[in-house]
């Protein structure tokens, strides 16, 4: 009885069978991960390089969540000392929260009131923390902007219902409150990814006396 021997590109068929799992896992391998700030919508201001700012103030947070959505606490505090972390890693040097804050009327903050160079404000439209007992997910949408001191737009990032699983990593923190300031710090890495680096410039450094956090090299 004759056999039927079947080839693909001269390798007979019951061998490249057997050779397709281990292509298939070499090649989910070889995956690079997900690059921080892929998913932010942004727009960058030609004025941004030309600007080029150094010291930058962090505004209060804005809350524009649904009345439904204020049920659930919004850690303000967290997300602006993140974002000032954040900022500092890169390159930008924020003012100290304290002096922002000694200029702040009415939950706002005035741009110019500081002679800073910038100004960004957060605006959180959700802050979902329904599933946070069960799973430690958030799902959040904010919207970020850098002014400058007469209000122009330099740049805007905004993260549209995006979803933060923490379930992997909460036993790494002893309290809930560890937990949460890990959550707003990779909540706003993400969201300030997506921000251009500023190019350090001969001459271009914080001032002296600058209250000014200083930049770190970038990562």
């Amino acid at each position: 009885m004759a056999v039927l021997c079947v080839r693909i590109g001269g390798i007979p068929l019951s061998r490249y069978l057997a050779l397709v799992p281990f292509v298939v896992l070499a090649a989910a391998c070889n995956q690079l991960p997900p690059r921080r700030g892929a998913d932010v919508q942004t727009q960058t201001a030609a004025t941004l390089r030309t600007a080029d700012p150094v010291e930058i103030v962090i505004a209060p947070v804005v809350d524009a969540r649904t009345q439904k959505g204020r049920e659930m606490a919004l850690p303000t505090s967290n997300l602006r000392a993140a974002l000032q972390t954040g900022l500092v890693q890169r390159r930008y040097s924020p003012l100290n929260l304290d002096l922002v804050d000694t200029k702040v009327v009415n939950a706002a903050y005035r741009p110019g009131s500081l002679d800073e160079q910038a100004v960004l404000q957060l605006t959180v439209e959700r802050w979902d923390t329904s599933l946070w007992t069960v799973r430690q997910s958030i799902t959040a949408t904010l919207d970020a902007r850098f002014l400058s001191p007469t209000g122009t737009v330099l740049w805007s990032g905004r993260l549209e219902d995006t979803r933060f699983d923490f379930a992997d990593v909460k036993d790494q923190f002893t309290t809930e409150t560890a937990l949460i300031r890990h959550a707003c710090n990779k909540v706003t890495t993400e969201l300030l990814a997506a921000l251009p680096p500023r190019e350090p410039r001969p001459g271009s450094g914080a001032g002296s006396g600058s209250t000014a956090t200083e930049p770190m090299p970038l990562k």
